[in-house]
């Protein structure tokens, strides 16, 4: 894997995650001078992603989701500035491609006691506004009389559709 930046990280001859090092740079006839972390070499991965875009909707004042996120004080834990720091709690918190991270107390900020990795289709239960009335109602009530939670309805119902276009994969 080549060594790339995501533009907070920078090669450092030491290994420790944890270690700034100090980066000088001319920018518009400025020297700047601040402090960055190692390189990681996952700067196109998936939960670098994550990463990134957390904090862009929190920090960032032209962000789209800036109003739904920073502008009511959403804020992402001092300690995931940096992403290995980030990384590790993710990988030992469940994290897998495909799951989201989401906020326990949705008014409260990004932070490892706060989040975890949920589905999309968790995801997804957690907007009520999505969920017109009618098809909440008739999930609950199905849920019910099967003796189960909306999800596994819901798990039920994506896992059959998916069988479905699989099968109609096969006969195109």
């Amino acid at each position: 894997m080549t060594n790339t930046s995501c533009g907070y990280c920078y090669l450092s001859p030491n290994p420790d995650p944890e270690e700034r090092i100090k980066v000088k740079r001319v920018w518009n006839g400025r020297v700047q001078e601040y402090e960055r972390y190692r390189y990681h070499g996952e700067s196109r991965s998936k939960l670098h992603g994550v990463w990134a875009n957390m904090r862009e909707r929190c920090s960032n004042p032209t962000s789209t989701k800036r109003a739904a996120y920073g502008g009511r004080g959403i804020t992402v834990d001092p300690s995931w500035d940096n992403y290995l720091v980030f990384a590790a709690w993710a990988r030992s918190n469940g994290y897998a491609e495909g799951l989201s991270i989401d906020r326990i107390d949705n008014d409260a900020g990004y932070g490892p006691e706060n989040c975890r990795w949920i589905t999309d289709l968790e995801n997804l239960l957690n907007r009520t506004r999505y969920l017109p009335t009618p098809l909440a109602t008739a999930l609950e009530e199905r849920a019910a009389i099967d003796g189960v939670d909306t999800y596994a309805i819901i798990h039920r119902a994506l896992d059959a559709y998916r069988e479905h276009v699989k099968s109609r994969a096969w006969h195109v």
